[in-house]
């Protein structure tokens, strides 16, 4: 790690290599099959990863780069962003004060599991820093996963997911702001085909405002329309496989990937045959 550090550009310690953004970035790189250098040579502390940041352009069609040796195309620029911002969120929605976090302004600590440290005196020699003697720090436990070159996962025994998921929803139930729709299923994306504004490479940015949602109890439809956004979050793709490590019954099936794609075709139609009728 201290080589590739030091490929990039950067005179780092080996202290700072235990978890920092560009320790993170490099962990991903190399799991993802990257093998060429990092583009940024320079180093980021934890921050909001803005338009100044970027290092490839926004508006292309496919935002990043193919290593040359492996084919493997990566975004380096969606890495730094959650390298950078990744532990801001987590503080903001999972953890309490006591890991200067928030959680409490919501009602979302999760119980992640907890270590102690010793604490040394003044007097005290290194070989003390190995004996408890009631003076200890409660820290969270952190374990080192596969891909990883420092342990930086915070867990809750071997169900972390689980523990996350009862807390925030916990939490989301118990908010006056947020309503909880059972037994229903999104069957389509509500545009605003007309009050979008011209994107970057001139094409029209239609918004997405809302969502179709059959009940399954009375198969009737309803419209839900989004005041900030809408926000697509089905679970991931892992149904779709025979072997999965998801809980069974989890209907993780690319719910929102079917969604976006469609409405993506739907929208390409559209285009086409205007240009046509023009």
């Amino acid at each position: 790690m201290e080589e590739e550090a030091k490929k990039n550009g950067e005179d780092v310690s080996e202290s700072q290599l235990v978890d920092t953004p560009l320790s993170l970035v490099n962990d991903i790189r190399i799991a993802s099959g990257y093998t060429s250098p990092l583009q940024r040579t320079t180093h980021l502390e934890e921050c909001t990863y803005t338009s100044s940041h970027l290092q490839n352009n926004p508006s292309t069609p496919k935002m990043g780069r193919t290593c040359p040796t492996s084919g493997v195309h990566w975004n380096e620029d969606a890495a730094w962003k959650l390298a950078c911002e990744g532990p801001s969120r987590i503080r903001q929605l999972l953890l309490g004060r006591k890991d200067e976090g928030f959680g409490e302004s919501h009602g979302c600590v999760v119980p992640f599991d907890r270590t102690t440290l010793p604490v040394a005196g003044e007097d005290d020699d290194n070989d003390a820093m190995n004996e408890k003697d009631g003076s200890e720090d409660d820290v969270l436990s952190l374990c080192l996963e596969a891909s990883h070159a420092a342990p930086r996962i915070i867990h809750h025994a071997d169900c972390t997911g689980k523990a996350i998921t009862i807390s925030i929803t916990k939490a989301a139930s118990e908010h006056p702001l947020i309503e909880f729709v059972g037994d229903a299923v999104v069957t389509d994306l509500i545009v605003d085909e007309n009050g979008g504004e011209s994107s970057i490479d001139g094409g029209d940015n239609d918004m997405v405002i809302g969502a179709q949602v059959l009940n399954k109890k009375t198969n009737q439809l309803s419209s839900y329309y989004a005041v900030h956004g809408v926000v697509l979050a089905s679970g991931g793709l892992g149904g779709i496989y025979q072997h999965s490590t998801n809980p069974l019954g989890f209907n993780a099936l690319g719910s929102s990937v079917g969604l976006a794609l469609r409405l993506q075709d739907r929208l390409s139609g559209s285009s086409n045959n205007n240009n046509n009728n023009n």
